[in-house]
């Protein structure tokens, strides 16, 4: 079992992070030749500016997941914070919950629009637009499937709790009854 979870992983590295890489230094290396070209020699390479929105577009949606997976996005915790365990978990169940759904009602219409958008090219390198926006579908499935594992911990949290308190209720119970 554990061989899978580790294969798992490295796929999900590979989607998540070492894909995301590469698109950003296309990114990166699309800008520089744009502003060497533009600049350098006064002729505008067409090309580079598409590709410089498709890479980032594909770093962007890659690698975002991946911040969910690391719980590593920006949150503001205000009130939160002040919270006790048991209330920051009611919190997280709430939003957890409400992106599991919207999450969920968008993967179908999101594959749908992304199926639908490879009737067009891109004007440059004639990509079909569904290569190009391909990486939407992903972003929603594996955001899902880290707020679906999310979901899956806290409720078994919760019921640690739940299962503690009636325990304890049933000693104090045991205890009024001995009295």
């Amino acid at each position: 079992m554990k061989i899978f979870i580790k294969i798992g992983q490295r796929f999900l590295d590979l989607i998540e992070v070492y894909i995301p890489t590469f698109c950003l230094i296309v990114t990166f290396v699309s800008f520089v030749i744009q502003v060497v070209s533009r600049y350098c020699f006064g002729s505008q390479v067409r090309w580079t500016y598409e590709m410089c929105l498709t890479g980032f577009l594909w770093c962007l949606l890659l690698a975002a997941p991946y911040a969910q997976r690391e719980h590593s996005h920006v949150s503001f915790t205000l009130f939160y914070d002040k919270l006790g365990e048991r209330g920051q978990l009611a919190f997280r169940l709430i939003g957890t919950v409400f992106l599991v759904i919207c999450f969920g009602i968008l993967l179908y219409p999101g594959y749908d629009w992304v199926q639908f958008s490879g009737i067009k090219k891109s004007s440059t390198l004639r990509i079909p637009l569904n290569y190009v926006y391909a990486p939407f579908v992903v972003f929603v499935a594996l955001t899902l499937l880290h707020l679906l594992r999310d979901l899956i911990k806290d409720i078994r949290l919760l019921c640690t709790y739940l299962h503690k308190r009636g325990t304890s209720e049933l000693e104090e119970g045991e205890r009024a009854d001995h009295d």
